[in-house]
């Protein structure tokens, strides 16, 4: 029974060491770009900038991110 376990153990570091020298695959350019790609997502907005300040610089609105509020504070 020990020389089964013995011879076992030494056919799996044989193969192990084997897997270890085996040649590692050429990575194609084209695969990363695609992959690049649909990480990035896709184009950042589909609606047209709006234009925010007036022809003097001043701004025209302001608004809070989605899902937050601005409060507004008591006159005083």
């Amino acid at each position: 029974m020990r020389w089964v376990g013995l011879v076992g153990g030494f056919v799996f570091l044989l193969a192990c060491g084997v897997a270890a020298f085996a040649e590692i695959p050429e990575a194609n350019p084209d695969d990363l770009r695609g992959i690049y790609k649909s990480l990035s997502g896709g184009p950042k907005s589909l609606e047209p900038m709006r234009e925010t300040k007036t022809a003097n610089g001043y701004l025209r609105f302001l608004a809070a991110p989605d899902g937050a509020v601005f409060k507004a504070l008591p006159p005083g």
